[in-house]
């Protein structure tokens, strides 16, 4: 500062500046190779000499240092006024500045002003909040073969952090912060000299590191420990190398700071901390200063909880009370306070804990008075069978499966959602649009997900939502049993399929649109009850999901001329089908459809060829098994001669076994090792009460199919030979044929009451009708099944003519009840 002074000559009194340090050389701790890390503190802005001052020593400091390249010098600019506005690190890093020159008086008043400015529970939680991360952290630990000797657990930054909190909380100012703790009875005398003890060791270690490798170095590398336990004067005893001695010395210095540091920050999270909205803190419990507070202002019924959650905070049963008694106060007028919907919205987008928070408010009735829509929902019985809740329990459930996907994903699918999950910038949008998908159901007269859209999107925008989130949450609920649907009913390998889902997606965003229905749909359905939402059906789903983002990114040009050649010079040079002939792969793929390429793996192609081969061979049908890793099903294969009721038959064998279908899928193609003969690929997702195949199933299942793909035993002498009995009649909800769906197949949708046999008996009556079935969804609901059948004319191989389709909804209902011989024939 005086050779500053003498360059630029007299200082004006005006020109207040200090200068202090912070970080390690703020602590007079730094190490070496560490940066200097200084502050200028002004006591007035825009002064032309306080800035001429700060230039021309920022340039003597580069003058002496930066020929030697280090140490670095960090230097920050902090008025007085800015002190209002600074976050939490930069106030953490001011607490320990310590002046160097200029005027003390200033630097004294700064401090007083820090201190005034930090919210003290704030502080506290965003110091713990920080450490837990690392304390949490599955990968670090204080027995880290190569511990962080900073910021890893019983590091630097542990001890640190306490004494942070320490100095906020109770008001510490001097240097000797410990011996002003054990003054106050916070620590013991033992726990102090320990801790010293245990800083000092640590601090050699660091100091010796970065000395000895010439570099800011916090990670004590293996390499380094032996070394290390060498300079600091541990030799060899018996079979104990020195890296042995000082690493054992090491843990012991850092449990003792880690234990330390958690027990300082407890001791300051008992005291009582002034707070804002008419509260304070006790205990880390939130307490009110008065019976009036929500009086006051009806908003803080909402903001504790904003708080609560924020802070991880407990509300005291004081508190409890007396929001119950105050819920009145959130009347029409207070909910149309723009600001008390942003708090609440708050809630809903914070990564923190939504359906806890939900859940609490909803407790004290302070959720039903902010949203009356919902207060109905919760004593309101759902009219399907499915659902094991009321409607509004079932909406807390949905919101707390989203929370689980996001937090805590199960599975490599699931993993994936929650990927999408925390890449949304507007979680609160998918929050609010799970608390309304249901709402719809209080209106008996329509489609709920119809009814509901408008009511959910009305209350987004009451909260202060804008419009371009108003009408996302509105898309949501619209949508929301659109995916769903579509995976179980719908042939997912079609493109047209996948086009008509792509299409309801809003222009604006379709891959955020996409990733919130998709995950609201995982919510839902797995929050309708136990064992509904099925392994089956969550890999239809994430199927759905991942074929629309790269439709989305990149639309498969199938229809495009030339497009076929294209998609097979591609697989030809595949890994998976370098092996087997070109010109075998070739006539393959020459013989299926185009979305048969498009979709199926190319391993799975180098499996479905060498079935073929086998088949040429002679060995017909040939009959395979697979279970993919984690799920719940077994996919079985079968590849024989082309022939009616292939699926028939299939289903036959399955329910003779008493196992279930979920997904069905035949593929027919020319084989020109045949002869030009037909050759049929079938593929069926198959379980045994939930679970994959057993062997001994495995092998009971191959010798029925083997019998009944072999003419030895017809389908009803099958399932007659296993004891199986399946009902002449079908107790049907409703029979559909639809033509528009898909341009290769015409699509029968059918429901009824769900019974042993009644894929057999579907697919036998379509069988009857001449029809093959290409796809079959299986989907069943608490005794009740929706199926959905793709079938083509088995003369022709193509979709039915509209008048054909017209006539065979009248003549399937004819044959399923027994009552053909009523039912015209042609």
């Amino acid at each position: 500062m005086n050779i500053v002074t003498d360059r630029l000559g007299p200082i004006p009194p005006e020109a207040d500046l200090c200068l202090a340090a912070v970080g390690g050389y703020g602590r007079a701790a730094m190490a070496p190779w560490s940066d200097i890390d200084i502050v200028f503190i002004p006591a007035h802005e825009e002064n032309e000499t306080i800035d001429a001052l700060v230039r021309e020593m920022l340039l003597l400091l580069s003058e002496t240092l930066l020929p030697s390249r280090h140490p670095q010098v960090a230097h920050s600019y902090r008025p007085l006024s800015d002190l209002g506005l600074i976050d939490h690190q930069t106030a953490t890093a001011l607490l320990e500045s310590r002046f160097v020159a200029g005027n003390g008086s200033l630097h004294i008043h700064f401090m007083q002003q820090l201190t005034r400015s930090i919210e003290q529970v704030e502080f506290v939680h965003l110091n713990l909040e920080e450490r837990q991360v690392v304390w949490d952290d599955a990968r670090q630990s204080i027995f880290a073969v190569e511990p962080n000797l900073k910021a890893g657990p019983g590091g630097l930054r542990d001890f640190h952090a306490a004494i942070w909190v320490a100095k906020v909380v109770f008001g510490l100012q001097d240097w000797d912060i410990l011996g002003m703790l054990k003054q106050r009875g916070t620590l013991t005398w033992d726990e102090c000299d320990a801790v010293l003890k245990a800083l000092e060791f640590v601090l050699r270690c660091r100091n010796w590191l970065h000395y000895a490798r010439g570099q800011k170095l916090d990670v004590l590398h293996v390499d380094y420990q032996n070394e290390l336990g060498l300079g600091l004067g541990y030799q060899p005893e018996g079979y104990e190398t020195p890296a042995e001695q000082v690493m054992r010395d090491y843990y012991a210095a850092a449990r003792i700071i880690h234990n330390f540091a958690r027990r300082l920050i407890a001791a300051a999270q008992q005291e009582r901390l002034a707070f804002r909205h008419g509260t304070h803190v006790a205990n880390w419990t939130l307490y009110p200063n008065h019976d009036g507070i929500f009086r006051e202002d009806p908003a803080r019924l909402v903001l504790v909880y904003e708080e609560r959650q924020r802070l991880n905070l407990t509300h005291s049963l004081e508190l409890e009370r007396l929001i119950s008694s105050s819920i009145g106060a959130l009347d029409e007028t207070a909910r149309a306070k723009l600001g008390l919907g942003a708090s609440f919205l708050r809630i809903l987008g914070s990564p923190k804990d939504v359906a806890g928070t939900l859940r609490d408010m909803l407790r004290t009735g302070v959720l039903e008075q902010l949203l009356p829509e919902l207060a109905p929902l919760m004593l309101f019985l759902p009219g399907d069978p499915a659902h094991e809740y009321t409607v509004g329990e079932h909406t807390l459930k949905v919101v707390e499966e989203l929370q689980r996907l996001r937090d805590r994903p199960h599975g490599e699918d699931e993993r994936t959602v929650s990927d999408a999950f925390r890449a949304l910038q507007e979680p609160e949008v998918l929050f609010m649009a799970a608390l309304f998908h249901d709402v719809g159901k209080l209106d008996r007269g329509g489609e709920h997900s119809v009814t509901g859209a408008p009511v959910g999107a009305a209350v987004a925008k009451r909260l202060g939502m804008l419009e371009g989130p108003v009408e996302r949450v509105r898309f949501l609920i619209l949508q929301h049993l659109t995916m769903m649907r579509t995976a179980r009913l719908r042939a997912l390998p079609l493109p047209e399929t996948i086009d008509a889902f792509i299409r309801i997606l809003p222009e604006d965003d379709p891959l955020d649109a996409l990733d919130m229905l998709t995950i609201l749909t995982f919510g839902d359905a797995r929050s309708v009850g136990e064992n509904v939402f099925r392994d089956n059906e969550r890999r239809m789903l994430m199927e759905l999901f991942v074929k629309a983002a790269k439709w989305i990114q990149d639309r498969p040009s199938v229809d495009e001329p030339g497009a076929r050649e294209r998609i097979s010079r591609r697989l030809r040079d595949a890994p998976a089908l370098r092996e087997i002939d070109p010109e075998i792969v070739r006539r393959h793929l020459a013989g299926m459809p185009t979305w048969y390429a498009v979709n199926t793996p190319p391993a799975l192609m180098a499996k479905h060829i060498g079935y073929l081969q086998r088949v040429a061979r002679g060995e017909d049908p040939v009959v395979e098994f697979y279970h993919a890793l984690q799920a719940m099903h077994t996919e079985l294969t079968v590849c024989t001669g082309d022939r009616p009721g292939l699926l028939r038959d299939i289903a036959a064998a399955v329910t003779a076994n008493n196992l279930d279908i979920y997904l069905a899928q035949s593929d027919v193609c020319q084989c020109v090792e045949g002869g030009g003969e037909s050759r049929s690929i079938a593929t069926v997702w198959v379980d045994d009460f939930g679970q994959p195949l057993g062997q001994v199933k495995r092998d009971r299942l191959r010798a029925d199919l083997e019998s009944l793909m072999s003419d030895h035993e017809t389908a009803d002498q099958v399932l007659a030979r296993r004891g199986k009995v399946v009902p002449d009649q079908v107790v049907l909800h409703g029979v559909k044929v639809n033509n528009a769906d898909s341009r290769q197949h015409s699509v029968v949708m059918v429901r009824a009451d769900d019974q042993k046999g009644l894929l057999y008996r579907l697919a036998q009556a379509l069988a009857d009708e001449n029809l093959d079935i290409m796809v079959a969804k299986i989907t069943t609901w608490r005794g009740a099944a929706e199926d959905a059948f793709y079938v083509v004319s088995h003369d022709t191989g193509q979709k039915l003519t509209d008048a054909a389709a017209d006539r065979l909804a009248a003549r399937l209902v004819a044959r399923l009840t027994g009552e053909m011989a009523g039912v015209d024939r042609t």
